[in-house]
């Protein structure tokens, strides 16, 4: 059957939960935005597939007629798979993609994070991953820590749950295609993996933390695309940039940095059906949407954000 559904999952957390956008008070709704922008931007160029938000949050009044015109629709999933205290210190709303994953029993599923932009048809994706699992790879060193556990620590980890000591790919969590046939025994190797890591957390031992540290173990066990081709995790701000220029060859952009700044401009954007988001060829497209998403051509305003971020940073650390 291939992907039939693009789905965003979001728990409401303590705002000190979420360090990559500025705002606290005013954080419920950045993510809206950026989640009608998401949308919005899968809607464009994808106009078949099905679009679903699993969250148990009400939908803010100025979103909902976005969410209307995309034809977004709520499933509130309970939330199984809450931290207990002191197991991690952000993100702990990531965890509800762990119960989420039961979408993908009636069908394909694409799991995507809600400052992920859409700037191509998702066929070539879907193709791509030819009836395997997807996730984006990630290039780390073992002494590298990803929120609060080293890829040496998580291989260790690995081998208690079985697995032979040999290469294995650490996976962000921006996106995962789930396929029907493979999401039993996908949540049945999370499911393995989250007892260890309750069981760790409990006893004051290193654990599993995030949702990438449980699906990186659970899809290492079964086949599994690299997403890397379709899509990239984006930095733009001063201090980490990563853009390269051949953006325009991607089908996802993942903008951590953006959910303050660029997805809250383009959110008047896609509010205005008459705009170039929705009628734009994709050329025109990919080119406004990486100006106002600062992959060139940066604001003088968010380039002096991002400098005095880097002063900060640099005053801090001489303390």
């Amino acid at each position: 059957m291939g992907l039939e559904e693009i789905a965003v999952v979001f728990a409401v957390s303590d705002p000190g939960q979420n360090p990559n956008t500025r705002a606290r008070e005013t954080q419920l709704l950045t993510y809206f935005h950026a989640m009608a922008v998401a949308f919005s931007s899968v809607r464009r160029w994808n106009p078949d597939l099905r679009l679903t938000l699993v969250t148990g949050a009400d939908v803010p009044a100025e979103v909902r007629p976005v969410f209307e015109r995309c034809g977004v629709r709520t499933e509130d999933v309970p939330f199984g798979h809450r931290a207990p205290e002191g197991f991690m210190n952000t993100f702990s709303g990531c965890l509800y993609l762990l119960d989420a994953l039961q979408l993908a029993a009636r069908h394909d599923v694409l799991f995507i994070d809600p400052d992920v932009l859409c700037v191509d048809a998702l066929t070539g994706l879907d193709e791509g991953a030819a009836g395997r699992l997807g996730a984006l790879g990630l290039e780390l060193r073992p002494d590298e820590a990803m929120n609060g556990l080293t890829i040496a620590q998580s291989d260790e980890l690995h081998r208690l749950l079985g697995e032979p000591e040999e290469p294995w790919t650490y996976y962000g969590g921006e996106v995962y295609l789930v396929r029907r046939d493979l999401v039993g025994p996908l949540r049945e190797r999370v499911e393995r993996a989250w007892r260890l890591a309750l069981e760790r957390h409990a006893a004051g031992l290193p654990h599993f933390v995030t949702e990438e540290h449980l699906l990186s173990y659970a899809l290492r066990g079964l086949p599994t695309t690299d997403l890397a081709p379709w899509c990239q995790r984006i930095w733009t701000t001063s201090r980490v940039r990563t853009v390269t220029g051949r953006e325009n060859r991607l089908s996802l952009w993942h903008l951590p940095a953006e959910k303050d700044f660029g997805f809250q401009r383009l959110f008047g954007v896609v509010s205005d059906g008459g705009s170039w988001f929705w009628r734009a060829p994709r050329g025109e497209f990919v080119a406004r949407a990486g100006r106002e998403l600062n992959l060139h051509h940066r604001r003088p305003a968010k380039f002096l954000r991002d400098a005095a971020g880097q002063l900060v940073n640099r005053v801090a650390g001489a303390r």
